[in-house]
């Protein structure tokens, strides 16, 4: 069952969606309770919109295992992009529960917060996730936004700065940037 797994993963890492989902399917009808099965479906039916099939398949792994912290996460992510954010919220949170450390659910809090104007939860949620991961340009990237939004332009700029040394082809970056400057009055 490991080979076959990892073999499904491999088609799902390099993006062959629809093998990966057969070979996935494939262990489930001989092992139908396999938690990283169960959990990578999802992951994979959530990375190509199938948000429903997506949670589905992680609240199954779910069951299984109740306390894994990444797949909350995961499935708050299917919740979020389907517009069910106090499922979402609930989810991220769960996440943080079980796993304070764990930079994603709190960037992914930041994102929810910044859609609903709530740019200050936002900006905790952002410190928070940089607070744990430096090195998250994303995370850089938004808190970037958050001091746009709040009419702060140095903040504003040195966030997306590090975002783009962070990740030097980060196009998202540099664009906010730009708008920044643009909303400023700099060129």
């Amino acid at each position: 069952t490991r080979s076959k797994f990892l073999n499904a993963l491999n088609h799902h890492k390099n993006g062959d969606f629809i093998k990966a989902e057969s070979a996935y399917r494939d262990i489930l009808k001989e092992h139908p309770n396999d938690f990283d099965t169960l959990h990578h479906l999802g992951i994979m039916y959530t990375q190509i919109n199938d948000f429903g099939n997506g949670i589905k398949f992680i609240s199954r792994a779910l069951k299984i295992n109740p306390k894994f912290y990444i797949a909350y996460n995961n499935r708050g992510i299917a919740y979020r992009n389907q517009n069910q954010i106090i499922l979402a919220i609930n989810d991220f949170k769960k996440s943080i529960q079980l796993k304070a450390n764990y930079a994603d659910p709190y960037y992914n809090l930041s994102l929810i917060y910044v859609g609903l104007g709530k740019m200050n939860e936002a900006l905790k949620n952002c410190n928070k996730t940089i607070e744990l991961n430096s090195k998250f340009p994303e995370a850089h990237n938004i808190k970037g936004i958050i001091y746009s939004h709040n009419n702060k332009l140095t903040e504003s700029l040195k966030s997306f700065n590090n975002a783009i040394s962070l990740k030097p082809k980060y196009f998202e970056a540099f664009n906010n940037r730009g708008s920044t400057f643009a909303k400023f009055g700099k060129t």
